[in-house]
């Protein structure tokens, strides 16, 4: 089966967050930084009303709520400013370029403007499927990003790809929020 698309900022940024969000070492920086922080303020604020601060201990008590509410926000929006900027360095000149994916029984062969790529099959690690994008995930470190907005017959690829013996996650539901 053959494919040709044109992939967008929009679409490594997807593949940037969606590879992020699985990351345990981001979560865990996530989850630590949130506890962590809102945890002490917390500490202080408790600390600062036996004592008989009151004003300190509002302060460090309004500190700790809007860091436990916002945090999360924050800690997104950072990735993606993060993200977008270094795809804006590193693949600017990729954007709005014609590649096209060929899918054999032992080979995913990927050429665009730079060259040729010739994978074998039994290089594949991970098949993600979200809501716009097929993200393929090689052994080397290597990665494709299908966008189904680019693909008229992209239950055709999904076959093909099961065909050959792989296996699609489901990911749907995936968001970056």
């Amino acid at each position: 089966m053959e494919v040709t698309y044109n992939l967008e900022a929009v679409d490594f940024l997807h593949y940037q967050l969606f590879t992020a969000s699985k990351s345990n070492r981001i979560r865990n920086k996530k989850m630590y930084g949130w506890l962590l922080f809102t945890l002490a303020a917390g500490i202080f604020a408790i600390y600062c009303y036996f004592n008989n601060s009151t004003s300190l201990a509002i302060y460090f008590g309004v500190i700790a709520a809007v860091w436990g509410l916002f945090y999360p926000k924050y800690f997104n929006w950072k990735y993606v400013k993060h993200y977008t900027s270094f795809i804006n360095e590193n693949y600017k000149n990729r954007f709005g370029q014609s590649t096209t994916v060929v899918i054999s029984k032992e080979n995913i062969i990927a050429t665009d403007n730079s060259g040729e790529g010739k994978i074998k099959v039994s290089e594949i690690v991970t098949i993600n499927e979200t809501n716009q994008h097929l993200f393929i995930t090689f052994k080397s470190g290597a990665f494709l990003i299908i966008p189904k907005r680019e693909i008229d017959n992209f239950n055709e690829l999904k076959n093909s790809l099961i065909k050959i013996g792989c296996i699609i996650n489901n990911e749907l539901s995936w968001s970056w929020n």
